[in-house]
């Protein structure tokens, strides 16, 4: 058995994150099933939304941010840039530069699929990364909690 140093739970030995609190164990985080089992260290600053998040809400840590942004998605979240028509499903990412760092304005999408928090390129012009990888426009990929994410040049951690 393996315990979490986060909430001291039991965890099978194979298991790579916590089945009580949904955090990384032994400061590791896989980022994303389907691309390689890459592996990076966690290194224990994002920490402030521990025990916050209710169901079907996301922790987003902008660049080197310690502060999330804490947001509910009931069927998806568009990550992008602000649009002439107010979208209620928009997280804007203009005020952190998102427009000269190249994001689109509907660059991405967050959603849950069988309690997996998933997220799909929108056809962005910049592009869209999980662990280095680059997707592929409109292909779903299952992110694990602490997943890093490229939007473009804009790097976001999630957790959920």
């Amino acid at each position: 058995m393996v315990t979490c140093t986060y909430c001291q739970a039991e965890n099978e030995e194979s298991a790579l994150i916590c089945a009580n609190c949904k955090q990384p164990l032994e400061s590791i985080t896989l980022i994303s099933r389907g691309l390689g089992g890459s592996r990076t260290k966690t290194d224990g600053k994002h920490r402030s939304h521990l025990g916050k998040l209710k169901e079907h809400e996301v922790a987003i840590y902008v660049g080197k941010s310690e502060q999330p942004m804490i947001v509910s998605i009931t069927t998806k979240l568009t990550l992008g840039r602000h649009r002439e028509l107010p979208d209620p499903d928009l997280l804007d990412f203009t005020p952190f530069d998102g427009y000269k760092l190249g994001m689109s304005r509907n660059h991405a999408a967050l959603f849950f699929k069988d309690g997996a928090l998933c997220i799909q390129d929108l056809g962005s012009a910049n592009g869209t990364w999980v662990n280095s990888t680059r997707l592929q426009p409109y292909d779903v990929v299952a992110l694990l909690s602490g997943s890093v994410i490229s939007l473009a040049q804009v790097m976001v951690t999630i957790y959920y």
